[in-house]
């Protein structure tokens, strides 16, 4: 026995010695299994989601952004130059672009539902709420759009016309409301992260980190690192039926998913099923792809935010122009900043299907679709 430890000792020092695997308990073999099939389905869910590209949800999200920010332009050409409307070229792609623009918003409105709908299904119903929201303010903006162009051309309406035109107002404000309750939730989720109280920082990854690259790894300590409403806690999951695990698990996927987007929160789980097989290699390197996923989610909050504070800064040139003696020359700068802050999504919703104001929401795992 003491020569055996002699040996070790010696080899250690010349740096020969290998790591002796550390046995892992039969139940945590169980559930680092349940862990992997719940992560093959989210991940199944994910596939789907992504599998076809030009799928109606993308399609209408992205000619939203890009029929709405021409629209906005030649408002503000507009505003600046009047003469311009009397240009048939530009008073005819004005009119195709104010009604594509309110068709497809119309669309974005709807498909706000339909997404908010999956976010209450899946439980998170912060999401669902505001979701709901932009459903009934986008599928406003698109109404209005299309009768504003269609007043330009058709007497009948040449009333709703002559109204918009003297409330130019109407619009920044169904854009505002339909970013108050975004304002609200980017301006919780940047304090979180700015204080470290976000979910993503609750995962101590540097302290875990820390503890993977010691000389003895206290696997127990790692497991008391996280309190009960982490979702790396799994004292409730030991002992249970696989029913339960199963169950308990995917609303850990969920609370993950709607905290750092579901691209991190699969990323997370890979490294949660490496924790559970005390696989130190592969969960430092795992560590690294969490970091680099909360990372992207973080910056997409930055970014969408300057999108709404661009929102907010078109309301407020907007409520200006009402009181003021060069309102023309306002209502074209609130329609610039308004084109901006439209433009900016064409990018999120094109790359980001994940990140993005309006998300795709990938649906939670059920308990039918796990085989035992």
């Amino acid at each position: 026995m003491c020569a055996l430890s002699a040996c070790q000792r010696l080899g250690e020092v010349f740096g020969q010695s290998k790591i002796t695997p550390i046995p892992v308990r039969e139940s945590e073999n169980k559930v680092a299994l349940v862990v992997q099939k719940v992560l093959d389905a989210k991940e199944a869910h994910v596939a789907a989601a992504l599998e076809n590209k030009w799928h109606w949800s993308n399609v209408v999200l992205i000619g939203g952004d890009v029929f709405t920010t021409l629209y906005l332009v030649f408002q503000a050409a507009l505003s600046f130059k009047a003469s311009l409307s009397a240009i048939p070229a530009i008073a005819v792609t004005g009119l195709v672009c104010g009604i594509l623009a309110g068709v497809i918003n119309t669309g974005v409105g709807i498909l706000c539902g339909v997404e908010g709908f999956q976010a209450f299904l899946n439980g998170d119903y912060k999401l669902a709420s505001r979701l709901a929201l932009d459903c009934l303010c986008y599928t406003s903006i698109g109404i209005i759009m299309v009768l504003a162009a269609l007043a330009l051309k058709v007497g009948a309406l040449a009333a709703v016309g002559a109204f918009f035109t003297a409330h130019p107002w109407v619009l920044p404000v169904l854009f505002f409301a339909a970013s108050i309750p975004l304002l609200i939730e980017l301006g919780s989720r940047i304090n979180n992260v700015a204080t470290s109280k976000d979910l993503g920082s609750q995962l101590k990854l540097n302290a875990l980190e820390s503890q993977l690259k010691g000389n003895n790894i206290d696997w127990d300590k790692i497991n008391r690192m996280y309190p009960k409403r982490n979702p790396f806690n799994m004292q409730q999951i030991e002992g249970s039926s696989q029913k339960e695990q199963i169950l308990r698990l995917s609303d850990k996927m969920e609370q993950l998913q709607a905290n750092i987007g579901v691209e991190a929160a699969v990323e997370a789980f890979k490294l949660l099923k490496l924790l559970r097989e005390k696989n130190r290699e592969e969960a430092l390197a795992q560590i690294e792809i969490v970091k680099e996923k909360i990372e992207e989610w973080n910056r997409s909050l930055y970014l969408r935010m300057f999108q709404q504070v661009l929102y907010l800064i078109g309301f407020g040139l907007s409520m200006g122009a009402l009181s003021s003696n060069a309102p023309q020359l306002l209502n074209g700068i609130q329609s610039s900043f308004l084109a901006l802050a439209n433009g900016i999504p064409f990018y999120m919703d094109t790359w980001w299907p994940f990140k993005r104001n309006t998300p795709m929401v990938v649906p939670k795992v059920q308990l039918s679709e796990i085989k035992a």
